[in-house]
């Protein structure tokens, strides 16, 4: 089309993801779209959510494998029986965590080892634990990863008080990058109630991805 001043053009109702704009890349005149600036400039992703339908053992949210920074947020509904709910990553059921959690928050921690999931928490229960709040770096291939969550166990009212929960864990795999991340009931192999939730955010490492 012909050359327009900017000036002259007519305004859009809202900049969308597909629309485009002129970039100069070392010299060479090209184009980027509103989505790659967006990305460019707010490097965190939705990477995924999953809320359970019905009760279940296991939510998992799946994304394309990636090193980086990760925050994970989640909402355990109930369990169907007592339990303490385990994080793992990339659905790694193996012996391969170590976990140290203090509840409520400035108990003494307990400490486990060779564990098949970040443990969170210490005591066994049916009621809905919420927040989880789970950070966790994979900062490449060839290194371990690190895990730190913050949880709150208590019901949703005003007048009453939240227990504060807090582990520190490490996954020992040094050789995958992360896909998924996965809520699993823990060993008793109860269920998480019915509108339990995992949703995660991401920014990709991609100088090591």
């Amino acid at each position: 089309m012909a050359d327009t001043k900017i000036s002259a053009l007519a305004a859009v109702a809202a900049v969308l993801a597909a629309q485009e704009f002129a970039v100069n890349d070392a010299g060479t005149s090209k184009k980027a779209t509103a989505l790659q600036i967006k990305t460019w400039m707010n490097p965190f992703a939705f990477l995924g959510r999953t809320q359970l339908g019905a009760g279940a053992t296991n939510i998992t949210v799946s994304f394309t494998a990636q090193s980086g920074f990760f925050i994970v947020v989640g909402h355990i509904a109930g369990y169907s029986a007592g339990d303490i709910a385990r994080l793992r990553i990339n659905g790694d059921a193996g012996n391969n965590y170590s976990t140290a959690s203090s509840e409520p928050a400035d108990a003494v921690p307990t400490t486990t080892i060779s564990t098949s999931g970040m443990i969170l928490g210490e005591i066994t229960q049916t009621t809905a634990r919420s927040p989880l709040y789970a950070l966790v770096h994979k900062p490449s291939a060839g290194q371990i990863a690190y895990m730190a969550t913050l949880q709150g166990d208590g019901s949703a009212a005003a007048a009453t008080a939240i227990t504060m929960i807090q582990s520190v864990a490490l996954w020992a795999n040094t050789v995958d990058l992360i896909s998924s991340f996965v809520l699993n009931s823990g060993a008793n192999g109860s269920n998480l109630n019915t509108g339990s939730y995992l949703e995660v955010y991401g920014i990709k490492n991609a100088a090591s991805a």
